[in-house]
Parts: C-alpha cells; structure tokens; sequence
C-alpha cells in the first residue's frame, strides 16, 4: 500500500540514518531521529538521558506523528522513521524505566489508530558497535556493548507485544546489501 509506515529501528551504528539519507535521496518521505536531532542542537544525552530528557523525546515525537499521519493520508505515499516510538520505548526500558510504563500506554492508544505499518528492524551484533563507532573509550567497551544488546533485546520484544509487523534485517553486512534487502521488502509489500 501506498501510504504505510515503515519505522526503521536498531541498535547505535546499525545503519539507520545512512539508510534513510539513501531512500531520501531516492524521493521517499523520511523523518529522521529525535534524540539525533537534539544531538545536534547541542544537548548531550549521554549525561541526560534520564527521565526528563526521555520525556522530551516522548513529547516531540507526539507532535510529529500528526505531521507523519497528515502526510500519509494527504500523499497516500510510503513514510520512513528513524527509530520512531519503538526505538525510543527500547532505550527509555533501559534509562528510564519509571518512565516506560507511561510512555508505553501512550502508544499503545496511538498505535491502535495505525494499521499500515511494518517495521523494519536492522538487526546488529552489539559487539559491531566497537568497530563501527569512534564515541568510546576501551575501558567503556564492555558496558557499551551491554547496553545496546539491553536496547536490541528490548527493540524486538516491544515489536512482538505491540503485533507490529516487521522484518529483520542482517545489518552486520554490507551497507548495499542492507538497503538491497529494504528495497525488495518494499517493492514485495506495495
């Protein structure tokens, strides 16, 4: 169908961002991540990654999905979203977990009104994460790497209780045969 939700979630460095910069450069509609964007402007997450900063992302990304939904009901066309609710729910669990349950039935009440949607999940192996990224120190590796194997255990888990249909996708390969896979995932569902 023309105007389906594609949420585009995984783990830090498993190609999300690169693969929507890809198919925008194609013309498809994405919107990119929030917590990147605040990342941007400036705001560390690291150090404030907390309830108040979850709670700001939870908020924005409330907001945006009337913006998402006008565009796939007005451009009956495909949306892509970088981690979207689904991504953030999975790190909230792990950095603010009193504030999940709230988050959680939120979207729940928002996800009942969605029923074009498939995620797709680019599974990597949280150990990638050390040779595909330059924001870490050695004496923090293995802490690195056990956070995001929480965040990932957490992103299918949500996908399963929320029924959101989605499909894997080996992002321990190369970036062309990641987005290859997309593609034809796409093309088979429209």
């Amino acid at each position: 169908m023309k105007d389906k939700l594609y949420p585009v979630v995984g783990i830090h460095t498993a190609g999300k961002t690169i693969l929507l910069k890809s198919l925008s450069n194609e013309g498809y509609m994405v919107f990119f991540e929030i917590a990147q964007q605040l990342i941007d402007k400036g705001i560390q997450l690291a150090s404030s990654a907390g309830d108040i900063l979850q709670k700001k992302i939870m908020e924005i990304e409330f907001e945006r999905d009337t913006i998402i939904y006008e565009v796939l009901h007005k451009n009956k066309c495909p949306v892509f979203i970088e981690t979207w609710h689904i991504g953030n729910l999975a790190h909230c669990k792990v950095v603010a977990p009193n504030l999940y349950p709230t988050y959680l039935k939120e979207f729940k009440e928002r996800l009942s009104r969605l029923n074009n949607l498939c995620c797709f999940y680019l599974y990597l192996d949280p150990t990638e994460i050390i040779r595909r990224t330059t924001l870490h120190n050695v004496q923090n590796e293995p802490a690195i790497v056990e956070f995001h194997s929480s965040v990932g255990n957490n992103l299918e888990k949500l996908l399963i209780e929320l029924g959101i249909p989605y499909e894997i996708i080996d992002a321990n390969c190369s970036f062309e045969l990641v987005k290859r896979q997309v593609i034809s995932i796409i093309k088979e569902l429209n």
